[in-house]
């Protein structure tokens, strides 16, 4: 269940859940994420919108619902170039997390079928990013992670993947072009028109203790687990990494050509939201202990 203020530009989430600092083994908890707000980056109403709607599959259920109809963020030249609607969860500088989990339950709307009906490749649509640090306050080490949709066949009909891929920024040209660590889950199709549980778990370190960890969960309860990732989830050249301050737990952000082909076809790229439930761990660990709780995430 989600609940609104009524306003798309500035929703407030209800229902954001935390377990109990007694639950855990070690670790400071801290079940603030700071301000959420709902970020376009231009447009209107009729390109793009993030709405409490009812769940499709149950009218008694409130959802959030996230549309991308036409491409709302305009380039250099005023022309519209890619859509974005995304939540900001930009915490204050005193909640600094070494450690966050979180699920989401997700269900894709039947535009995503139409993604994956064309033939073509595309390798950017992203649907959550961490940013430790962010680029747009003066970090010096800029590092994110990013989860995108991606579709590496160009074959009409063939299966959309998740990918995720960890980049620092390279400061001389503001260009995202240093990849750290990237994969792609190839044991899993991403699901349209069903709904879902996605569940993260990041922890902050380098390449022996970082963590990046990505399951999918059915509504019957299976569970594939599609990235565990060790590695960097900060920027390698920070020496003295702080804790994640901001990150996106639900995004919806890409391209002109793929938000076009979806309206073209009569759909939309839709995306609803239900259920986030969030994790916040303070405290610096050792590798071998989870702040958060029990080593064995979910």
């Amino acid at each position: 269940m989600v609940q609104g203020d009524g306003s798309a530009q500035s929703e407030t989430l209800s229902g954001i859940v935390a377990p109990s600092p007694e639950s855990s083994q070690a670790g400071s908890f801290d079940t603030d994420p700071g301000r959420l707000d709902i970020q376009y980056q231009g447009g209107d109403a009729t390109e793009r919108w993030a709405r409490i709607v009812s769940d499709p599959d149950d009218a008694s259920n409130h959802v959030l619902q996230f549309v991308l109809k036409s491409p709302n963020v305009r380039d250099g030249e005023g022309l519209p170039s890619k859509g974005r609607v995304q939540l900001n969860a930009y915490s204050a500088e005193s909640v600094r997390s070494r450690e966050v989990r979180f699920s989401t339950r997700m269900r894709l709307s039947e535009g995503f079928s139409t993604l994956k009906a064309m033939p073509r490749s595309f390798n950017w649509l992203t649907i959550s990013e961490w940013w430790n640090d962010p680029s747009w306050n003066n970090q010096e080490f800029p590092f994110r992670i990013t989860v995108n949709i991606i579709k590496p066949d160009e074959q009409s009909g063939s299966p959309l993947r998740f990918s995720v891929h960890a980049q620092t920024l390279n400061q001389s040209t503001q260009i995202w072009d240093n990849t750290v660590w990237s994969f792609t889950a190839l044991n899993a199709e991403v699901p349209i028109g069903r709904w879902v549980t996605l569940e993260y778990v990041f922890r902050e370190g380098n390449a022996l203790d970082g963590r990046f960890y990505m399951a999918v969960v059915t509504d019957e309860g299976s569970r594939t687990v599609l990235f565990d990732v060790s590695g960097w989830t900060h920027h390698p050249g920070d020496p003295d990494p702080d804790g994640l301050t901001h990150f996106n737990p639900l995004k919806l952000y890409t391209s002109k050509t793929l938000i076009d082909a979806a309206r073209n076809a009569g759909g939309a790229l839709e995306v609803l939201w239900d259920d986030l439930s969030l994790r916040l761990c303070r405290q610096p660990v050792p590798s071998d202990v989870s702040a958060c709780g029990p080593e064995s995430y979910y």
